[in-house]
């Protein structure tokens, strides 16, 4: 998929640039043309576009994940505290306060959440393709991940329900049976256990 793309956007570059005739021919040797620096630099374009592209990726599965809203939760929730603040000392400004605060609220949150978008894509970068991002996106927006999200409060309820038992067994069992094998091998046991 990135390869296909990297060929849309040279296509795409070369055909928006108007070519002179004889503006394919050699470089002069006088020339200030540096063919490695063009290429270079066609490369990061190219590079720049790819991580503009893996970014709204992110972006999407951040949203599927439900980090989208949390962060705009939190935004909202300092929206209301610095407003309340401002409306006590300032009675009878509320709709002023509150119009100006909105504004700035989006405006801020617009720019720090694609700031964010392009930290968190460097840390999925790090650990996934841009296709396995893509299925991450596809799976967190699937019915399955929907159900998921919906019984995973009363299954992590259930699991610690069904685990303090069975670890309280395990360690039983490990002193009591570890402390049969450790006395045949002359391994004193406190009386207090261990």
């Amino acid at each position: 998929m990135k390869h296909a793309f990297h060929i849309f956007v040279a296509v795409l570059f070369c055909a928006q640039v108007q070519v002179a005739p004889g503006a394919l021919a050699a470089p002069q040797a006088d020339d200030d043309y540096d063919e490695a620096q063009a290429y270079v630099a066609f490369d990061a374009l190219l590079r720049e576009e790819e991580a503009d592209e893996y970014a709204a990726i992110v972006a999407e599965l951040l949203e599927a994940i439900g980090v989208r809203y949390a962060f705009n939760g939190v935004q909202m929730q300092y929206y209301e505290e610095h407003v309340a603040r401002l409306e006590a000392a300032n009675p009878g400004k509320g709709a002023d306060i509150r119009k100006v605060m909105a504004e700035e609220v989006k405006r801020i949150n617009k720019e720090e959440w694609a700031a964010f978008v392009k930290k968190m894509a460097g840390v999925y970068g790090r650990y996934f393709s841009f296709e396995e991002v893509y299925e991450l996106v596809l799976y967190h927006r699937s019915q399955v991940a929907a159900k998921l999200r919906q019984a995973d409060k009363t299954i992590s309820k259930e699991q610690s329900e069904l685990a303090g038992p069975a670890l309280r067994r395990a360690d039983q069992r490990l002193v009591s049976e570890a402390a049969a094998r450790l006395q045949k091998q002359g391994i004193r046991i406190p009386p207090e256990g261990f």
